[in-house]
């Protein structure tokens, strides 16, 4: 088969597969702002998912596609079919399924292109074994870290003007996630939270009636030590009724009803408020590290291997040819 048209057949699936790519990451309905909050678990239950598995995949089938195109042609040629057929499935994808909101970030993340021709170019002459796997999964990590750099420069391009709004949201996030109304997480730490206060009242009065002198004490008849005592008595046995867990429960509620208040009270912790003025620096390094994760977890290593079962499937196919000067393809 003519190189040349095998290079444009791989440049149409490249552009197919980053579309489809596209279009299974808008099923996940993961936006941006996924990315931009202190709570996890949506961003989470979208990423477990078929549709972000066949996401990953068709991400590692178009990276595999330009490691074809830029190991078999020459430089210039390699550079240009990749980086065009990948701006053109990017900037159709994005528009058509509705992840405009990524087509900054994807577009910057073609800067891995070229180092990824350079680790392909070098790497291959290098590995003595599995030299096409290997070299496959290195250049496709270049590719992989350039997407999270353009996502993280992007994010914090965008939040650094308004970083003041993120400082704010952030401790009303961390409310929301911990103990707010609508959220399971705070419901399931509530109930052991109460058991907690009142496990630590009762440890208190037991620990005082343990005390050197408190037998002593108790006997005594004169009235002060009488009055203490009975509301001694009186306040442990409230403490073991059923209507002092509902009084606390009812404060909870109460507090998760102010949670202006609460926000307000949170962020004057040292810990929080200092946390909270780096909110959007948190942000886009929480995806850069979440892209390099899963990148380097999944997508470089079935990128490198559908990179060596497509030149296996390529008929007549000797090895790169990155450097070949008379020709643009041999």
């Amino acid at each position: 088969m003519d190189n040349y048209f095998t290079t444009i057949a791989l440049t149409i699936i490249l552009i197919i597969s980053i579309i489809s790519a596209n279009f299974f990451f808008a099923a996940t309905t993961i936006t941006l702002d996924h990315f931009l909050t202190v709570n996890a678990f949506p961003l989470i239950n979208a990423m477990i998912s078929m549709e972000f598995i066949a996401f990953l995949f068709f991400v590692s089938l178009a990276i595999a596609c330009i490691l074809v195109i830029i190991s078999h042609a020459n430089t210039q040629y390699a550079l240009g079919f990749s980086l065009a057929g990948y701006a053109l499935g990017v900037t159709i994808g994005t528009i058509i399924f509705g992840n405009v909101g990524f087509l900054i970030p994807l577009l910057l993340a073609a800067g891995g292109i070229p180092l990824a021709l350079e680790s392909l170019k070098k790497k291959e002459k290098e590995y003595n074994s599995l030299p096409k796997l290997r070299s496959g999964m290195k250049a496709a990590g270049k590719i992989v870290i350039l997407t999270g750099v353009g996502l993280l420069l992007f994010i914090l391009i965008i939040t650094f003007p308004i970083q003041e709004q993120y400082e704010h949201e952030f401790t009303a996030e961390i409310l929301n996630t911990t103990i707010g109304e609508n959220n399971n997480f705070g419901e399931m730490l509530q109930t052991p939270m109460i058991d907690v206060i009142i496990n630590s009242q009762k440890q208190t009065l037991t620990s005082v009636k343990k005390m050197p002198g408190f037998s002593e004490f108790e006997n005594k008849q004169d009235s002060d030590v009488l009055t203490f005592i009975n509301s001694f008595n009186t306040f442990e046995n409230m403490i073991n009724s059923n209507s002092h867990k509902e009084t606390i429960t009812s404060q909870f509620n109460q507090q998760k009803e102010n949670q202006e208040l609460n926000t307000q009270l949170l962020e004057q912790l040292p810990i929080i408020s200092e946390l909270s003025k780096l909110a959007w620096l948190m942000y886009g390094f929480s995806a850069f590290i979440l892209v390099l994760f899963i990148g380097n977890l999944i997508v470089k290593n079935v990128a490198g291997l559908l990179y060596v079962l497509i030149n296996y499937l390529i008929p007549n196919q000797k090895g790169p040819a990155i450097d070949t000067e008379d020709n643009p393809y041999y």
